[in-house]
């Protein structure tokens, strides 16, 4: 399996390679033009010089005044808040703001690079802002055409830049004070009115603060200390309901045993002692005498007594537990009572208490924010005077020695790449629009037929003819029977009769999907290889439309098949033999108005049955299948069909459209034949070198000797 997989893996990449190799000039084509582009555009691209300054942000202004805490904060703790404050940061060196202050500094206005009606707009242009790595360092870059400009313009932006922060430092600063001197007044009128509010409630309700809050002291206690009491009682009392409820129910329900065990009392312990023992003592007594007995009935009436004083005291516990619980509840309800008044006599007291605790808080207030009013405004005094900056330059720019565009090394490597990718890309795309049958596998694959052979495609010498005669290809095979032509002729000879078992007489139909694909060409061929071999054979031209075998062979074609189906001549006066032995032609004769009429004529069956006693090969060449239906007629009245595609010209739908108007008359097809393969080609240089050179054979060589033999005779 992995060996497989590796096998089908190498394939594809000869596939590829075979792709680059046949569209190898488009690839170079794409790639001169790419790259020709990109260097005349670059080349003729303004040179653009790029200056950088360098800026340090401190998290921090320096701690001059120590504690004292600035009113603007430059800088940011905090690993995102630093990432956030450097993100703003350089969003404010690309401002409006800044570019303003650089064209009022510089007097941009008037400079011819910068004439435009937006200065600032055509700056911020030029500006460029990054970040170093893993640091508080921001590069600030221009770009100009100018070197001395780009200088310029880089570090005058970041002496705009740490004057406008200062700036804005300064002025909040101005504006914290002033609003601070505002608010401070008004706190301190505030702060006046507050305390006489206190002091008149004091007045005029004859209470001191220290004796509100003991008082209020001393009655939260005592509530404290009577809400216990309260949960104690209701404990207690809940305890009593619970037990007092077990108890009824179980003197209702009878069940002395179980009162006494609940009870838990020793008396009631002792007397279901005495009571057991009587019970033990009489039932040994019942053994030997009868329940009339003196003894017998001196004893019950023990029990009897001990049982009344059983439930006479059974029946005194519970009364002690009801009035215990009697007890618990009075003592509850006494409590309750209690807590109701002390709650009372606590509302009573916060009323004096909420309004003196809200007077007292308000002035409280009023007194700290003043004070903290008093301290800020004396700290933003200070730092108003402060001019300390948390930015600073670290490297001015310094005059650029060569320019940064056009990269030309760098535009031209990467118009290398794109135009060896955009030319690879358009050969496959230009593939993939090529859906024509080149291959053997496309054959089998795509049309679904087996594949019988191929013929090779002919040289300038071998198409070369007499006026008025076929190409030389026609009957190369003959000719030539040393050449690769001959070989693959006798290999679909071999194939075709492997494919049909062998018929003492067959008969064969070759034909192809549409015109000019090279039917005649391959039935020519394929008659003189069956000739060769001893076969009777007789080739018939059954293309009644565009009828040439008569031209491949120089016969006459005034008398032929559609002369015999009507009955002008015989098939002795039609028949001719030809220079190869063993191999006789029926011409087409003059072309008939109806050839699909004729060749599906009870006649024409008579002559076909005639024949084939005669030869032992019938060939019949018929016009192509989607073209026309006489190769659908005839080809239910044959042994087989032979489809003849032509290589890099027919296409796939083509080819399985004539498939399935074959099929769909019943055609018994053979298989493929594909016609004109250029065995240099890459699609099939591989096939061509194992079956023609790996066996010794070397007949292109063979070929070429020879025709160039013939060449300097002639």
């Amino acid at each position: 399996m992995e060996e497989a997989n590796a096998l089908e893996s190498s394939i594809d990449l000869r596939e590829y390679l075979r792709i680059l190799l046949k569209r190898k000039w488009t690839i170079v084509l794409v790639f001169v033009l790419v790259v020709a582009a990109v260097t005349v555009v670059t080349l003729r691209q303004p040179k653009i010089y790029s200056a950088k300054t360098v800026v340090l942000i401190d998290r921090e202004t320096p701690s001059v005044l120590g504690q004292v805490k600035e009113v603007v904060s430059l800088g940011e703790r905090g690993y995102w808040g630093q990432l956030q404050y450097l993100n703003t940061q350089k969003k404010v060196i690309r401002s409006r703001h800044i570019a303003r202050k650089v064209v009022e500094a510089l007097n941009l206005e008037t400079d011819p690079d910068f004439s435009g009606p937006d200065p600032a707009g055509s700056l911020i242009g030029l500006l460029d802002v990054q970040e170093v790595k893993d640091s508080r360092l921001i590069e600030i870059l221009v770009e100009h055409q100018k070197p001395e400009k780009a200088q310029k313009l880089a570090n005058t932006v970041a002496r705009a830049y740490i004057e406008a922060n200062l700036e804005r430092k300064v002025q909040a600063t101005e504006s914290a004070t002033e609003w601070l001197a505002k608010q401070l007044d008004k706190m301190k009128q505030k702060v006046t009115d507050s305390e006489m509010d206190l002091y008149e409630f004091k007045q005029k309700h004859n209470v001191v603060t220290t004796s509100i809050e003991d008082k209020a002291t001393m009655i939260s206690k005592k509530l404290d200390a009577v809400s216990e009491e309260l949960t104690g009682a209701e404990a207690k009392r809940r305890a009593l309901e619970v037990r007092h409820e077990q108890l009824d129910s179980l003197s209702a329900a009878g069940n002395v045993p179980a009162l006494v065990q609940a009870l838990k009392s020793p008396l009631l312990d002792k007397l279901r002692e005495n009571e057991a023992e009587l019970e033990k003592e009489r039932k040994k007594l019942l053994e030997k005498y009868k329940e009339r007995w003196p003894a017998v009935q001196e004893i019950d009436a023990q029990l009897k007594q001990v049982r009344t004083s059983l439930l006479r005291e059974i029946q005194d516990i519970l009364l002690s537990v009801r009035s215990d619980l009697d007890a618990a509840r009075e003592n509850e309800t006494r409590i309750r009572r209690s807590l109701q008044g002390t709650k009372g006599e606590a509302l009573g007291l916060s009323k004096h208490e909420i309004e003196y605790s809200r007077l007292k808080r308000e002035a409280d207030n009023y007194q700290r924010l003043y004070k903290i009013l008093l301290q800020r405004h004396k700290e933003s005094d200070l730092t108003k005077l402060l001019h300390s900056n948390n930015i600073a330059v670290l490297d001015r720019a310094e005059l650029p020695r060569a320019p940064i565009k056009p990269r030309v090394h760098l535009n031209i490597l990467l118009a290398c790449v794109i135009g060896l990718l955009g030319g690879i890309g358009l050969a496959f795309f230009l593939e993939f629009l090529d859906n024509t049958v080149k291959t053997q596998d496309d054959v089998e694959r795509v049309v679904g037929l087996p594949f019988l052979g191929l013929l090779p495609t002919a040289r300038e010498g071998e198409r070369a003819g007499k006026k008025g005669l076929a190409p030389k290809v026609d009957l190369y095979a003959h000719e030539h029977p040393k050449s690769s032509m001959a070989e693959c002729a006798r290999s679909i000879r071999t194939n075709v009769l492997f494919t049909t078992g062998g018929k003492a007489s067959l008969k064969l139909l070759v034909t192809s999907a549409g015109p000019q694909e090279g039917k005649t060409t391959t039935a020519s061929t394929l008659a003189t290889t069956m000739a060769s071999s001893g076969s009777r054979t007789l080739l018939i031209d059954t293309d009644m439309r565009r009828p040439r075998v008569h031209k491949v062979f120089g016969m006459e074609a005034e008398q032929g098949l559609s002369t015999v189906i009507v009955g002008e001549t015989d098939l002795d006066q039609a028949i001719q033999a030809s220079a190869v032995p063993s191999l006789d032609v029926l011409p087409c004769g003059p072309v008939p108005p109806n050839p699909a009429e004729l060749l599906g004529s009870p006649r024409f069956l008579e002559i076909v049955e005639a024949l084939a006693q005669r030869y032992d090969r019938l060939v019949f060449d018929s016009p192509p299948v989607v073209a026309v239906t006489d190769s659908m007629v005839l080809a239910g009245q044959v042994d087989g069909v032979v489809l003849v595609l032509k290589s890099g010209r027919t296409t796939r739908e083509l080819a399985k459209q004539a498939k399935k108007q074959l099929d769909d008359v019943g055609a018994k097809l053979l298989g493929c034949v594909m016609n004109d393969v250029d065995l240099d080609a890459r699609e099939y240089g591989y096939y061509h070198y194992y079956y023609y050179h790996k066996y010794g054979y070397y007949y292109g060589e063979r070929d070429k000797s020879e025709a160039k033999s013939e060449a300097e005779a002639g």
